[in-house]
Order: structure tokens, then sequence, then C-alpha cells
């Protein structure tokens, strides 16, 4: 499967005494709002290891369901957070991808950091 991302963002996933969830996130692609710039977007982000623990910070693409909406205020370095009733993750935009950048979720375990960074290096 590969999906199309609108930008990468470096978040913190809340530990359940923070306030944060039960347990980690396990799956490939995880669906949520991501709150920027006091709006709230349906996205998926793509958990590259399959699972995403709790207390720890990641570096994750992100597709919006409405990326003409989202891109209108998503700008690098605007502050995110990841929701699910209450926050769940925040951090902020690292990135924000070309149109139709395309990654592949098949193989997100072995996704290099330059498909995140757009880098062309090897």
């Amino acid at each position: 499967m590969t999906m199309r991302f609108d930008a990468v963002v470096s978040v913190r996933f809340l530990s359940s005494a923070e306030g944060g969830r039960r347990g980690d996130i396990v799956g490939q692609v995880y669906a949520c709002p991501l709150f920027v710039a006091g709006r709230a977007f349906e996205c998926r982000v793509l958990l590259q290891q399959g699972r995403a623990v709790l207390g720890d910070s990641y570096e994750l693409p992100v597709a919006f369901l409405c990326p003409e909406e989202a891109l209108a205020v998503a700008n690098e370095g605007a502050d995110v957070s990841l929701w699910e009733g209450r926050t769940i993750a925040s951090g902020r935009i690292l990135r924000v991808l070309p149109t139709n950048t395309l990654i592949s979720a098949v193989g997100a375990m072995s996704l290099r950091t330059a498909d995140l960074h757009g880098s062309a290096e090897e």
C-alpha cells in the first residue's frame, strides 16, 4: 500500500500518568484528529515501526483527509497535537511535503530518514 503524505511532524506521546492513552498505539497507520492553529483536521499518521510507545518521541509522516484546508494553516514550526478525546501527543510540524509525496506503508519499517526529510542521499 502506498499513501500520499502532506507533512512530517515531530511528536511526543504522553504517558498514561500525563493524561495520555492507557496503552501504546499498535499498527502501521493511526487515524486521529490533528490540531494546528486552533483547528482540528482528520489525518492518518504512519507509524514506521508499527507501534508508538507512550512517553517516546517520533518523527512521523501525516496525510490530511482535506489537505487543502489543513495546509493553509499547517506551517513548518507550527505547534500540533494529536487527539483521542483528549490530547495524546504534542509537538510541531517539521516539514510540509511537496504535493503528492508518496510513501510505501508496506515497507514502512525500512523507511529511510531521507524519505522524510527530502534528501536524495542514499
